[in-house]
């Protein structure tokens, strides 16, 4: 596998990494099914995933979560039951650039990455599921004049705690349950001064700190776990609310401070690698001194996190720590922070109408996490269900 392949060797495939490829960022993640959306759909995904290989105790389950093994294999037996179907797959193929005429969608112009061959798809409809990372993409869209809108999403840290610390920090007393599975937790802080919030987001209990690079040069973290949630860590995102305040108003600032965070973590570690600090250590404003045991397979590099982030986003994490170290488990001396945790949401939305259609060039149909529209799994999937069902005035039963 080329993810495989780059945890090994730091070789980077711009085409095919964690962030894309046959199931998208999802297929590397803790595979949660839990949302809040309200949604005669979720049923049917519920369904379809149990068909294709998914666990049936994810219909029951309170906290419903595949894990990233089975998710591969769920999404693969997907592919092969749309294949059946009579749909087809296309594969190393970049949409590069669209025709659009009297603002309407005409065709496509894919290029095949793997041999440079360049062709048209002619079309009056599509749909655009292309995930929050796909940069070159928002880029053409909005050159063709697809409407778009920046949007707020969040930016932080990866903190890291020993997997028996988090399952006593909630279990207390239960904790030598064996039908306990690993513990999960929420936590968040609202600064009032500045209406802004810090909170854990993508927690995957058991789980590990992979490198979600998509860029050559420049450098990200995330986090996944496996079904049986079993490994020695457990790991989340803790991330603070950022906007256009912060930012600026146009379309793509949010998209251009995420890379620019990116590259400045590459250009630290000299690889695709990633930044790390002791909690302690971060909230005393000093460097780490000691290596430190992680989860991570690529390069750790100590660095004064204090040092990385905008004042805005380093406050806030100050702020956070310091309101959550009356809880000695989740705060102490045996706590890592890894980073940066940058790809949370889409940092812009691709507007469309109530039929789902773009308000600005007919027949392209925005879904899902890259449109804007969703945030996991369970209301991507959704998302894309309902308005596939509106563009082809098809019902889905």
């Amino acid at each position: 596998m080329t993810t495989d392949n780059f945890i090994k060797t730091s070789i980077l495939n711009p085409n095919s990494n964690i962030q894309f490829g046959e199931g998208g960022a999802g297929t590397y993640s803790d595979g949660k099914l839990n949302t809040r959306i309200k949604s005669e759909y979720i049923e049917k995904v519920f369904k379809e995933f149990i068909e294709c290989g998914a666990q049936e105790e994810i219909f029951w389950n309170y906290k419903p979560h595949i894990g990233t093994d089975v998710l591969r294999i769920v999404v693969k037996n997907l592919r092969e039951k749309i294949k059946s179907l009579g749909g087809k797959f296309y594969f190393s193929s970049l949409v590069e650039d669209i025709e659009v005429k009297n603002n309407e969608i005409k065709s496509l112009k894919i290029l095949e990455v793997d041999n440079g061959k360049r062709y048209n798809y002619d079309i009056d409809k599509v749909i655009f599921a292309i995930g929050h990372s796909s940069r070159d993409t928002y880029k053409m869209l909005y050159s063709k004049g697809i409407a778009m809108e920046n949007k707020p999403f969040a930016i932080g840290v990866r903190i890291e705690h020993l997997r028996k610390d988090i399952d006593k920090m909630q279990y207390g007393e239960a904790v030598s349950n064996p039908l306990l599975e690993a513990a999960t937790y929420n936590m968040a802080f609202n600064n009032k001064k500045e209406t802004r919030g810090t909170f854990s987001f993508c927690m995957c209990p058991g789980g590990e700190i992979v490198n979600a690079s998509s860029e050559i040069g420049a450098s990200l973290v995330n986090g996944m776990s496996y079904s049986t949630r079993n490994g020695k860590f457990s790991n989340s995102a803790i991330v603070v609310g950022v906007s256009e305040r912060d930012y600026g108003s146009q379309i793509f600032s949010g998209m251009y401070l995420q890379e620019e965070l990116e590259k400045k973590n590459y250009e630290i570690v000299g690889n695709y690698g990633a930044i790390y600090q002791n909690v302690i250590d971060f909230m005393k404003n000093q460097k780490t001194s000691f290596e430190i045991e992680s989860s991570y397979k690529m390069k750790l590099f100590s660095y004064d996190i204090n040092n990385f982030f905008p004042d805005y986003i380093k406050r806030n994490l100050h702020s956070a720590f310091e309101n959550w170290s009356k809880n000695q488990l989740f705060i102490s001396n045996k706590v890592n922070l890894i980073g940066p945790e940058t790809r949370t949401s889409a940092p812009v939305k691709i507007l469309r109408d109530l039929k789902g259609e773009s308000i600005s060039v007919k027949g392209i149909f925005p879904i899902g996490e890259g449109a804007g529209y969703a945030g996991g799994i369970m209301s991507a999937a959704v998302d894309g269900i309902k308005i596939v069902d509106l563009a082809f005035s098809k019902k889905i039963v």
